[in-house]
């Protein structure tokens, strides 16, 4: 199972947009999932018996203007929602994939940032949208930028502000050219 991940450095870094969009063009049966980190303590979505949540029933999931429901309008199937702590990444992850296997798919895309930096084997994109204002963004995003295998920068032109990991493959979404590259690296073709 392909592992393709999707991490930006703050909020509307474009990670939903970016992973719908591959979504309607990857070959096979892909999954989603949108991993949220919060404390326990803040979420009521989590039963209190329970250390994390992957949710995954559709009246959660299908909620009109949620990235979950945008994630399955683009044609994942199965989606979940995650929501847990960074001590619980590793079993949450070994749970969504026995669903993944379950389900029979040839790929999952994780859309998040703290799973990022735990979650092993996978192939990842970086988004950032250069609008955010630099102290929006996370103040250890380097780390996970520099673990990179692409780079999806917007808008493209105030690319030149954003000089740094010139050697990243770049993707661009509005250019179909980058698009075969990026397949060719998951080993797919279209």
């Amino acid at each position: 199972m392909k592992v393709l991940m999707i991490a930006g450095p703050s909020s509307n870094s474009g990670k939903t947009t970016l992973a719908s969009n591959l979504l309607k063009i990857l070959p096979g049966k892909w999954a989603a999932i949108k991993w949220s980190h919060v404390k326990k303590e803040n979420s009521h979505w989590i039963p209190s018996s329970c250390e994390f949540g992957i949710l995954d029933s559709p009246e959660i999931i299908c909620v009109p203007g949620k990235d979950t429901e945008q994630l399955y309008q683009a044609g994942a199937s199965p989606v979940f929602w995650v929501i847990g702590s960074e001590k619980d990444y590793l079993e949450i992850w070994r749970e969504v994939q026995h669903r993944c296997l379950l389900n029979k798919v040839d790929g999952v895309i994780i859309e998040g940032y703290s799973c990022a930096k735990v979650i092993p084997q996978k192939f990842l994109i970086f988004t950032i949208n250069l609008e955010v204002p630099r102290q929006r963004w996370k103040k250890d995003y380097p780390a996970l930028l520099n673990q990179a295998h692409y780079l999806h920068l917007f808008p493209r032109e105030k690319e030149a502000e954003f000089s740094s990991h010139a050697h990243l493959p770049r993707l661009y979404w509005e250019e179909p050219d980058s698009i075969p590259s990026l397949l060719s690296a998951l080993s797919l073709s279209s």
